[in-house]
């Protein structure tokens, strides 16, 4: 998404890695947000959290931290070591520090807009809401629809809004070719002008790479 935003903003790509900080540092950060999640502390994690993004800055954030942090808690869950409502507990906390970073980033009033959902039967949002962050980042305008979103409403945000982006977020979709289906219906009839971003784990994403015009 960096990438797309830098070529149509034609702004210069903001860094990714901090090189001066070993990768150390941010294992402990993600070791303390899960030992908060098994206490239910909200108030402890959104303090590390926030004071992490003012060390680091968003983008070292997103991809050092919160990206590892919801691998790890979803491995947690996975093997037994978390339960449900620890990795919905996590999960609310993350979001409201991801909200609260897409609202802290200025905006312009005129500024282009981006249209970010998950497609229908997908109820992962954490890529869109990073997503968001990344866009209002770079001054775009973010319209956030939520999850399993019919593809004729995503479509008629795009039109509405007059989306440069949108942005899919298909994690585990449970019948790829019916999201391969929603995905070209809305590639057909959003503006030809508009890039179509399609968020997701490595095997999803190669399923979708064979889509024209979609990036990944």
């Amino acid at each position: 998404l960096t990438e797309i935003l830098t070529s149509i903003i034609h702004e210069k790509k903001l860094p990714l890695e901090f090189e001066s900080e070993p990768s150390i540092t941010f294992q402990k950060i993600i070791d303390g947000c899960i030992a908060y999640t098994l206490l239910y502390k909200a108030q402890e994690i959104q303090e590390v959290l926030e004071v992490s993004v003012q060390d680091f800055g968003q983008f070292v954030f997103l991809k050092e931290i919160i990206q590892p942090l919801l691998y790890k808690v979803g491995d947690l869950w996975a093997n037994g070591s978390l339960r449900v409502s620890h990795e919905h507990f996590i999960a609310s906390v993350i979001k409201n520090v991801l909200n609260g970073l897409i609202t802290a980033n200025k905006v312009v009033s005129d500024a282009k807009s981006i249209i970010l959902a998950t497609t229908s039967g997908e109820l992962h949002e954490m890529g869109c809401l990073m997503g968001g962050v990344i866009a209002s980042s770079f001054g775009l305008r973010t319209v956030y629809l939520g999850t399993s979103l019919p593809a004729e409403e995503i479509i008629f945000s795009s039109w509405k809004n007059k989306a440069i982006i949108v942005f899919l977020g298909v994690v585990y979709p449970i019948h790829k070719n019916e999201t391969a289906s929603i995905i070209k219906k809305i590639q057909h009839y959003t503006d030809h002008e508009c890039k179509i971003v399609v968020a997701g784990n490595k095997e999803t994403l190669t399923h979708f790479k064979a889509l024209e015009k979609i990036e990944g």
